[in-house]
């Protein structure tokens, strides 16, 4: 119970008709089943816990994997059991389990941690908040086109003391409350937005032979609405086209041809017959 008081006090703000269900974002998905992410204040995410993940080895990982899993169990038992918790939720979380069908070897828990965002590439360009919302198309340069928003959960819940903390709102009660803010979080709607070449590519200086479609050369805002499994397939189809026509010119020219220097008109003329979406315009 001590480590889920916050949420407990956080119920008893929210009253009585506070449901298990708005308590997280379920998207319905086939077979009865639905995909469970964070909602609110405090839910699915493990705030804070991730912080190592991206520098970690193999074996430094498991332990926080671990704690993931336990933070998640956590939650649900104590929304399903814990008495301070309405019989209303207690009854929401009883009806819901791990599916039956999936990893029964594994207690029907995952093998894999979602990792929304780690280590990123830095290229001679970088995508960030303006590559997306500059309302000067990507052009020659264009790849793919991106549909999501920048999306970013929280990064870390800090404990206050009022009068600490530089966006709090003016206090009138001579003795305020303790509080926490959870920081990070962000939810911004972009239009569609094109995906340029150049976010595959190392720094030519470094290394011309490599092209990278997940750990693009991104900010973390810019990655933010880049790192979608859609957006990804886009890049990834790209990368192979990209890939595919290196290895025609090289033999061509009968020598290496440099990620950096493809022709990108060939590519977006072969990406064209290959019906990928390059502009979001015309």
């Amino acid at each position: 119970r001590t480590r889920f008081q916050l949420l407990s006090d956080l119920l008893k703000l929210d009253g009585p008709d506070m449901t298990f269900d708005r308590l997280f974002n379920l998207g319905s998905i086939p077979n009865d089943k639905v995909d469970m992410n964070n909602a609110g204040a405090i839910s699915t995410d493990f705030i804070g816990g991730s912080w190592l993940w991206p520098n970690a080895t193999l074996k430094e990982r498991v332990p926080m994997f671990d704690a993931h899993k336990e933070y998640t169990q956590g939650l649900l038992w104590f929304l399903g059991h814990d008495s301070t918790v309405s019989g209303k939720i207690r009854k929401g979380a009883s009806e819901w389990g791990l599916c039956a069908d999936e990893w029964p070897e594994n207690g029907h828990w995952p093998y894999e941690v979602y990792v929304r965002e780690g280590r990123r590439m830095v290229g001679d360009k970088v995508f960030t908040q303006h590559s997306a919302t500059d309302k000067q198309p990507m052009g020659s340069e264009s790849i793919g086109v991106g549909t999501y928003h920048f999306d970013s959960h929280n990064a870390q819940r800090i404990p206050c003391k009022p009068g600490t903390f530089h966006c709090e709102p003016t206090h009138t009660d001579p003795s305020p409350t303790p509080y926490t803010v959870n920081e990070g979080d962000l939810e911004v709607g972009i239009p569609c937005f094109e995906i340029p070449y150049w976010v595959l590519l190392p720094k030519a200086a470094e290394i011309n032979n490599l092209l990278v479609p997940i750990a693009m050369s991104a900010s973390h805002v810019g990655f933010a609405c880049l790192r979608l499994e859609p957006t990804w397939m886009t890049v990834g189809h790209s990368s192979g086209t990209a890939a595919a026509l290196l290895v025609q010119a090289a033999k061509k020219a009968g020598k290496p041809v440099p990620a950096q220097g493809l022709s990108l008109s060939v590519l977006q003329a072969e990406l064209a017959r290959e019906h990928q979406i390059l502009h979001t315009k015309g």
